[in-house]
């Protein structure tokens, strides 16, 4: 069987509910001295990180991801679950003077999120050699991480002629626009949700039509509502 390479972020996820709005304790007319704070009686750790868990999900599909990804010096813990899931850690890079990389997810009861991300060891990691397994490859999927190791990953892809799905999620603004056309143009797809789409366009400064006449295709989530495929 082929396997699917994925790289992406291997973190943890820090998950904080405040009970209000957040709206309520912002003031409009005084964002200049900006500063709030909100009790948040509900919390959650969570094994995380783009990467992993696009991986874990392959694997429930009885796949077996080739995951690319860095963890830090607190990170045995999390590539001891994944072995024991059944994914391969052999191209999950150990860096000792860093964290894993930490998100820190702030939601109130109107869905309203604020993401604090912590990149840690992510920001230092590399591309591994990966020639050797080119041969078990099929497919690869891109997702969020450093934008430098992205970068590489779809530059290894290219080199090697492995097709790959682009999934830029919260690192669109984080790509010159040069970088992030390219990587939509020379992808087989693109995933992105209604802000992420919106985010593009207008940083690449192209109307959609444009867009989707020099993309493979693509994907626009919805979360509970139906997720259109974009074609040109």
């Amino acid at each position: 069987m082929s396997r699917i390479l994925v790289t992406g972020s291997t973190a943890y996820d820090l998950l904080l509910t405040y009970d209000g709005s957040f709206t309520d304790s912002i003031d409009p007319n005084a964002l200049d001295s900006f500063s709030v704070g909100y009790v948040t009686p509900h919390f959650e750790r969570h094994h995380g990180g783009t990467g992993a868990n696009i991986s874990w999900n392959l694997k429930l599909l009885r796949q077996e991801p080739l995951l690319v990804s860095t963890v830090g010096s607190d990170g045995g813990e999390y590539l001891a679950l994944l072995e024991e899931r059944g994914i391969s850690t052999a191209h999950i890079e150990k860096r000792e003077d860093a964290l894993t990389a930490t998100a820190i997810i702030g939601s109130d009861n109107r869905e309203h999120q604020i993401t604090f991300y912590h990149p840690g060891a992510d920001a230092k990691g590399s591309w591994p050699d990966l020639a050797d397994e080119r041969e078990n490859i099929g497919y690869a999927i891109v997702s969020p991480r450093d934008t430098t190791i992205m970068g590489d990953a779809m530059q290894w892809c290219r080199s090697f002629g492995v097709s790959f799905l682009f999934d830029p999620g919260q690192q669109v603004m984080s790509f010159g626009k040069d970088a992030l056309l390219r990587s939509m143009e020379s992808s087989s797809g693109v995933v992105v949700n209604a802000y992420e789409w919106s985010a593009v366009t207008e940083r690449l400064k192209m109307t959609e039509d444009d867009l989707l006449g020099r993309m493979g295709g693509g994907l626009h989530t919805r979360a509970c509502h139906r997720s259109p495929v974009l074609q040109s």
